[in-house]
C-alpha cells in the first residue's frame, strides 16, 4: 500500500523538467485550468480543449501510436482497425479523446462518434450522416467541421490533387462529384452552396434540384444501400486531396456490444457485420490511410468469436502478450496501454499531475497530496477492478478545485 510520505514524493518528482509535448500545457490559462477541473469533477472526463494536461499514464503508447501507426504505417498508405477493452469507468472515452487530439495535430480528418440509444452502430446509414456532418481537421492554422466546410476551406487554399479527384473511378462517382465542386464552389452562389452542403451531408436531394442549381454529376443521395460507398469515396477523396489520414472513433457509451446470457441479438449481430466491413476496408485497402477504433466492454469479442466467427478471425485475437510487443496486436484492454495499469501507481500519478495543475495556477499545494491519497485509496478500494478511473479523477479533480478556490479567497 502507498503511503501518503510516497504520494507527497510522487508529486515532488513530478516537478522535474517535463518532455517537450507537455511543456506546451503552460501556456494554458488559469481560467481553462479551472474550467476543465471543474468539468472533470463532474463528470470524470477533461474538455478535449486540455485532455493531454490531465492525462495519467498514456504518454508512451500515445507515442507509439504516433509513431508506428500515423507517422509509418498510414504515411505509407496503410490502414488499420483497432479496438481497445475496458469496463465503465476504465476510460475508454479519454483514449479517445487522446488519439483524437493526436491525430488533429498529425493533419488527419477525425470523427469520433459516441454510440447510444440514439446513434446505433447498425444504422450504417444515420453514422454515416453523422461523419459527413461533424468530421473535422485543421486547414491552415484552423480547426474547421464538417465536410462542406472543410472542402470549402481546402479549394480557398488551392487544394491539391482536386484534378486527379476528379479523374479518379470511385465507389459513388455522384459523391466524388459533389466533392469536387465543392472545392470550387462560388460561395456567392448561395442556393447552389446550400443545396451542394445539404447532398455532402447526407440530406436526402433529388437530381431535379441539382440539375435546377447546375450542380452537375451529382445523383443517388445517401441511403442504407449505399453507406458504406459513401464512406469508401471519402477516404479515397481525403487521401487524394492531401490530408495525412483518416481517423474514425467509436466510442460506445451504452450496453449495446454486450450480448445477454452469451448470445448476441440480431442488432449486435448487425453491429458485428459493420464492424467486419470496416476491418476487411482496412485489410484489403478500399479504405486508404485510415484508422478505425472501436471501444468495447470486456466479453465483447469472446462471444462474437463464438457466434460471428468471421469477425473473431480477421481480428487474431491475441491476450497475455508483453506490453510492447501487444501494442502491435488490433485487440488491446485499457489496462495495456497504460504504464499506470496498477491501481496504486495510477493513483500516485494522478496526484502528482493534479497537483503540478494546481502550481500552474500559482497556488501552493501544502497537504494535497495527502488529502488526495487518503480520498484515493478509499475509492480504489470500493471498486473492484479497473473501472476505478472515473470515480477517482472525480473526486481528485472535485479537491483540486477545493484547494483553488480556498486559495484564492
Amino acid at each position: 500500500m502507498t503511503t501518503a510520505a510516497e504520494a507527497k514524493k510522487a508529486f515532488e518528482k513530478a516537478q522535474a523538467p517535463r518532455r517537450k509535448s507537455d511543456m506546451a500545457a503552460t501556456d494554458v490559462s488559469i481560467d481553462t485550468i479551472i474550467t476543465a477541473l471543474e468539468t472533470m469533477a463532474e463528470y470524470g472526463e477533461p474538455p478535449q480543449s486540455i485532455v493531454s494536461l490531465l492525462d495519467v499514464g498514456s504518454d508512451q503508447y500515445l507515442q507509439f501510436f504516433v509513431e508506428e501507426i500515423c507517422d509509418r504505417l498510414i504515411a505509407g498508405g496503410g490502414s488499420t482497425c483497432r479496438f481497445f477493452e475496458g469496463p465503465y469507468g476504465a476510460g475508454k472515452t479519454h483514449l479517445l479523446k487522446l488519439l483524437e487530439e493526436r491525430a488533429l495535430q498529425s493533419g488527419f480528418a477525425v470523427v469520433r462518434t459516441d454510440l447510444s440509444s440514439d446513434l446505433h452502430l447498425e444504422d450504417w446509414a444515420a453514422i454515416t450522416r453523422y461523419i459527413l456532418r461533424q468530421i473535422q481537421a485543421n486547414i491552415g492554422g484552423e480547426q474547421v467541421r464538417s465536410l462542406f466546410n472543410i472542402l470549402t476551406a481546402l479549394g480557398r487554399q488551392g487544394a491539391m490533387g482536386s484534378t486527379q479527384l476528379k479523374t479518379t473511378p470511385m465507389p459513388h462517382p455522384g459523391f466524388r462529384n459533389a466533392i469536387f465542386q465543392a472545392l470550387h464552389l462560388n460561395q456567392d452562389n448561395a442556393a447552389k452552396a446550400n443545396l451542394l452542403r445539404s447532398y455532402l451531408h447526407g440530406d436526402k436531394v433529388t437530381s431535379a434540384e441539382l440539375k435546377r442549381a447546375d450542380i452537375l454529376g451529382v445523383k443517388n443521395s445517401l441511403n442504407e444501400r449505399n453507406a458504406e460507398a459513401f464512406i469508401k469515396t471519402l477516404t479515397e477523396s481525403l487521401n487524394i486531396l492531401g490530408l495525412s489520414g483518416f481517423m474514425l472513433l467509436f466510442d460506445e457509451n451504452e450496453k449495446s456490444f454486450q450480448p445477454k446470457s452469451g448470445k448476441p441479438s440480431q442488432k449486435q449481430l448487425n453491429a458485428a457485420n459493420l464492424m467486419r466491413h470496416l476491418v476487411d476496408g482496412c485489410i484489403i485497402g478500399t479504405m486508404p490511410r485510415t484508422i478505425v477504433v472501436f471501444t468495447i466492454l470486456p466479453g465483447f469479442l469472446e462471444t462474437m468469436t463464438i457466434h460471428y466467427q468471421a469477425l473473431g478471425q480477421r481480428l487474431a485475437m491475441v491476450r497475455d502478450m508483453d506490453i510492447n510487443g501487444s501494442w502491435r496486436w488490433p485487440v488491446l484492454s485499457l489496462e495495456q496501454v497504460n504504464t499506470a495499469a496498477e491501481a496504486e501507481l495510477f493513483l500516485q500519478q494522478a496526484i502528482a499531475r493534479l497537483c503540478e495543475v494546481v502550481s500552474q495556477c500559482g497556488l501552493a499545494t501544502d497537504g494535497l497530496a495527502p488529502t488526495m491519497h487518503q480520498w484515493g485509496s478509499r475509492i480504489i478500494e470500493q471498486n473492484a477492478g479497473a473501472g476505478y478511473k472515473r470515480d477517482l479523477m472525480k473526486r481528485l479533480a472535485g479537491l483540486a478545485i477545493e484547494q483553488i478556490r480556498g486559495k484564492t479567497r
